[in-house]
């Protein structure tokens, strides 16, 4: 939502700024920012170079994000353009639609609408209308990204109050209990390795 957006500006600013100083160009450091290995940056890279290459990478997919004062989202980017937005505290989740579309310039961008009863509590404003970034902007906030469904969000459920604070998807799976997903989580890249 817009807090989300706005942690995603103030990082890249400070992306911009090392990416000048070490002398490369922004986009490849907002990717790597978060330590992904080569063959995961090429991966990440090849996927978002433009809109239909976009479009297919993040269908079908899980992303999960960990922000001040949200902690950790999960959400499911169904392949018909539906999401279901895994929230803190809750025990349901969050419906909207994603999209990704062009820029003036013809480059990527993330959106996502969430209905306009819904309400996020960190901006304190509701939802109802599109909200769109680069690309690159949001995928340097995604710190895990995983195939499929693996918490089965799409039927609108949480599988478990998930309570404030920072968590992975191995930590997430492990506070399921009797919930938790019964394959394994299938990583198409994950920022937070060592944790």
């Amino acid at each position: 939502m817009i807090g989300q957006t706005v942690n995603r500006l103030a990082r890249i600013f400070a992306v911009v700024a090392a990416s000048l100083v070490a002398g490369c160009d922004s986009s490849s450091r907002e990717i790597a920012a978060g330590g992904l290995l080569p063959e995961e940056y090429a991966r990440v890279a090849d996927g978002i170079k433009d809109v239909p290459s976009a479009r297919a990478f993040l269908s079908g997919t899980t992303m999960l994000t960990m922000r001040d004062g949200y902690g950790t989202q999960i959400e499911y980017l169904n392949p018909d353009g539906s999401t279901e937005l895994w929230f803190r505290e809750q025990a349901y989740t969050t419906p909207g639609q994603w999209k990704v579309d062009a820029s003036k310039a013809g480059n990527p961008v993330m959106c996502f609408r969430y209905g306009a009863n819904s309400y996020d509590p960190v901006q304190r404003n509701y939802g109802g209308s599109w909200e769109c970034g680069a690309m690159r902007i949001y995928m340097s906030g995604v710190a895990m990204m995983l195939e499929g469904d693996p918490f089965e969000l799409a039927d609108g459920r949480a599988p478990f109050v998930m309570p404030k604070g920072n968590y992975t998807a191995n930590e997430a799976k492990q506070m399921a209990g009797a919930n938790a997903p019964k394959h394994p989580l299938k990583y198409v890249f994950n920022q937070i390795k060592n944790r």
